[in-house]
Formats: C-alpha cells, structure tokens, sequence
C-alpha cells in the first residue's frame, strides 16, 4: 500500500513536471511562428522548421520520461500535451494575434520611412544632376535634310 502512495506521487510530480515542460515547448512554438511571420514565405523552410520542432519535442519528451522515471509512461506525454495545449489557450493565441497586429504596424511604418527616404534620394538626385548637367538643345533639322524628305 505505502509503494502506491509513493509511486501516485511520483507519478503526479512527473505529470506537472511534464506539463511545465509542455508549456515551455509552447512558448517556443510561438517563437518559431514569430520568426515564421517576419520572414518571408517559403514552404520548405516552414516544413524543415516544423520537422525540427518535432523532433526536439519528442527528443524532450523521451529524455523527461526516462530521466525522471526510467521508463515511458502515458502520464508524462499527456502532461506534455496537455502542456502544450494550454499555452496555446492562454497565451498563444493573444501572444500572436497582438504580435501580428505589432508586426503589421511596425511594417506598415517601416515602408513609409522607406518611401519618405526612396524621394528624397531622388529629388537630391535630380538636383545633382541639375547642377552637372547641361540642358540640352533640340537639334533643329537642316534645310537640306527637309527638301529631301519632301521629295
């Protein structure tokens, strides 16, 4: 009876240790989407990304459970999961939607400035040129030149 109270508990200590672990994978989920969102789009890169994160969840998960048990047991993956989910619920999705909304802001003002710039390079450009370059003539057609296109 006394080794199930203390295997319970061991038990129960693994389960919070692996939703704390799940919610720390969360949180760098939201990095990678971050990352993901200031990039610009490339499909490959998102799988390779994604392909990475998975492995090193499981590679996380695999080393709690054997580290803290010696064994794989279903409570330190659902921990993980359940973890994982909650971050998600509670702070993923506004972690996101307010970084999105930043991100359009922040780019939104980064195109002005590079526009607002982009002319005042051009119009300094054409002053220099202004200065250094010599306006230009038309050249008035010779008279002979005209006699022989009206024939």
């Amino acid at each position: 009876m006394k080794g199930d109270i203390f295997q319970a508990a061991r038990d129960l200590g693994a389960f919070q240790g692996a939703m704390i672990a799940g919610l720390i994978l969360g949180v760098l989920y939201d990095g990678l989407r971050v990352v993901r969102s200031i990039l610009p789009k490339w499909r490959a890169g998102e799988f390779i990304s994604d392909v990475l994160y998975m492995l090193a969840v499981g590679t996380v998960m695999f080393l709690y459970s054997v580290g803290t048990l010696g064994k794989l047991r279903y409570h330190t993956f659902f921990g993980t999961v359940f973890g994982m989910a909650a971050e998600e619920m509670a702070f993923g999705r506004y972690f996101c939607r307010w970084f999105d909304r930043a991100a359009g802001a922040v780019k939104k003002w980064a195109e002005k400035r590079v526009r607002d710039r982009y002319a005042q390079i051009a119009s300094f450009g054409e002053k220099i040129k202004r200065l250094f370059v010599k306006s230009t003539k038309v050249l008035k057609k010779s008279k002979k030149l005209e006699k022989g296109l009206e024939s």
